[in-house]
């Protein structure tokens, strides 16, 4: 099975479009004079955040590809990174979601 490499930066395109329009639109609702709760500032983290995370574990593989020539390599590394910033980052997003109800 052929790793399917060409859809990786599409999927980081979208991702950094994602992140560019939650962006524009948080600093345009912003300066409109509109205040942010806390739950939307909650929100646009959210958004930014994951959009970012989307971006670097799409580009990840691809810079992987570059050092190791081992697919099963690239592979292990990419799964073991999604799932450590997955792991870290949820308790983190509970943690915030608690604050900002409270």
């Amino acid at each position: 099975m052929d790793p399917n490499v060409g859809a990786l930066p599409v999927i980081a395109e979208v991702g950094i479009g994602f992140v560019g329009f939650s962006t524009i639109v948080a600093v345009l609702q912003q300066s409109f004079g509109s205040r942010f709760t806390s739950f939307k500032v909650l929100l646009i983290h959210f958004y930014i955040e994951t959009g970012l995370l989307n971006v670097a574990l799409a580009v990840l593989p691809i810079a992987l590809f570059c050092f190791f020539d081992s697919e099963l390599l690239v592979w292990r590394v990419s799964t073991i990174a999604i799932l450590g910033l997955s792991t870290c980052y949820i308790p983190l997003y509970i943690r915030r979601r608690r604050k900002a109800y409270a």
